[in-house]
């Protein structure tokens, strides 16, 4: 299986978005799910070769614990809210200025 674009890449009214959007004070304490893209598991390594360092569930997480463990986590995060009426993409690729690609759905 090979790679021919990501998940972002189809984002209905995708932006991209700097690091100060990430952490929207009214984002915080939404209860989030999140997911990743598959290619990210071979970056993640653990004992037992299986990866979740917050607890599991629908839904389990706020916003401001998910920012707070973000070195944790892998490159490729899909973020989003109960209501699925956004989402927060934390990619693994970087601009001209060194500074990490975050998209946002709308």
């Amino acid at each position: 299986m090979a790679y021919d674009g990501y998940l972002w890449d189809s984002l209905a009214e995708g932006r991209q978005i700097i690091e100060n959007e990430v952490r929207e004070v009214e984002l915080l304490d939404h209860t989030v799910g999140v997911f990743w893209d598959l290619h990210s598991r071979d970056k993640i390594w653990t004992p037992n070769g299986t990866y979740w360092r917050f607890p599991k569930g629908p839904y389990s997480n706020s916003y401001r614990n998910l920012l707070a463990g973000q070195d944790y986590l892998p490159d490729d995060l899909y973020i989003f809210d109960r209501t699925m009426s956004w989402t927060i993409v934390f990619t693994h690729e970087w601009d001209a200025f060194d500074q990490r690609i975050y998209l946002r759905a709308p």
